[in-house]
């Protein structure tokens, strides 16, 4: 399955939350799916949407994109990165530059502690009189 996405800038600029949303929403549905990427042709951005073999919970998020350079732009992309981020892709409204990011939601797993080396588990020792019957 294969859906492509299309907003105008004005509807990215006028409310980018909601048009996060419908991202988001886009890719929750009964089929699992996950964005593949983005695109612009002049005031459009269109989104790919591709069906995924795994369910996992994603929140996507339009927002400005501050790096004017090479240099910013990598640092850009290597912070958001950092703080849980990844980055879809780049496009431009007006002069600004706009992105599209997304965050998977981190499962809990129920993960056993292992022992570091040369630790051991400490049994309790056999204590024989609390078996001892009583007269």
């Amino acid at each position: 399955m294969l859906k492509i996405i299309k907003f105008s800038v004005d509807d990215i600029l006028f409310d980018s939350k909601a048009a996060s949303e419908a991202v988001g929403k886009a890719c929750s549905r009964t089929v699992p799916a996950k964005v593949a990427g983005i695109c612009q042709l002049d005031e459009t951005v269109m989104i790919s949407v591709e069906e995924t073999p795994v369910k996992e919970k994603t929140t996507y998020t339009f927002a400005p994109f501050p790096a004017v350079n090479e240099d910013e732009i990598a640092g850009e992309i290597k912070s958001r990165y950092y703080a849980g981020f990844s980055t879809i892709g780049v496009f431009s409204i007006t002069d600004k530059k706009w992105a599209l990011f997304s965050k998977a939601e981190q499962k809990k797993s129920k993960t056993s502690t292992l022992l570091k080396k040369d630790e051991f588990i400490q049994q309790p020792k056999n204590n024989n009189s609390a078996l001892k019957e009583t007269d």
